[in-house]
């Protein structure tokens, strides 16, 4: 229920960046001594950045990963995903082209796509539990020694390009 007393507070649809920014920008003034030269470099290329990498960055943080498919992220105050998610793969606060073992891929699909990306190797495989076809596919791939990094085939029907900031600082 709605407490008509209290007014409703619209926040601003990058908010969550001025709140970082706020932190950092404090850590800065009051505890600069005390950071390496890593946490540095990553504020400085951090800050360097255009407003909507920063957004992006930010919000990728702030959610599970640290393996993202883009044709699911969508935010309002973004213009382009592409554009600032290519910006962060160029300073490095941001990993495209990842390559994935079969299981990590797997998990950012669904059953269907993941039959679809694979169907010959998946062909006829459709009432098999997924798991088992991950398994089935770790085997296929294994013995023919190869990686994927999402960007191979028709895989860019379903990912677009895979983020990984498995190796960036949280702050």
């Amino acid at each position: 229920m709605k407490n008509s007393l209290t007014p409703s507070v619209e926040l601003a649809p990058d908010y969550y960046l001025t709140n970082f920014n706020f932190l950092v920008d404090w850590v800065m003034q009051q505890h600069q001594d005390v950071l390496n030269n890593d946490e540095k470099s990553f504020i400085a290329r951090f800050q360097k950045l255009n407003r909507q990498s920063q957004c992006l960055f930010v919000r990728l943080s702030s959610r599970k990963g640290p393996l993202f498919r883009a044709d699911k992220l969508q935010y309002s105050e973004i213009d382009s995903i592409a554009v600032a998610a290519d910006e962060l793969i160029a300073v490095g606060l941001l990993h495209g082209d990842t390559l994935l073992p079969v299981r990590e891929l797997a998990i950012l699909l669904t059953k269907v796509e993941l039959i679809d990306l694979f169907s010959s190797e998946l062909k006829g495989r459709k009432t098999e539990r997924k798991e088992f076809l991950v398994e089935l596919l770790e085997k296929i791939i294994l013995n023919q020694s190869c990686g994927w990094t999402g960007r191979k085939g028709n895989s860019a029907k379903y990912i677009g390009w895979i983020a990984s900031t498995s190796s960036i600082p949280y702050y």
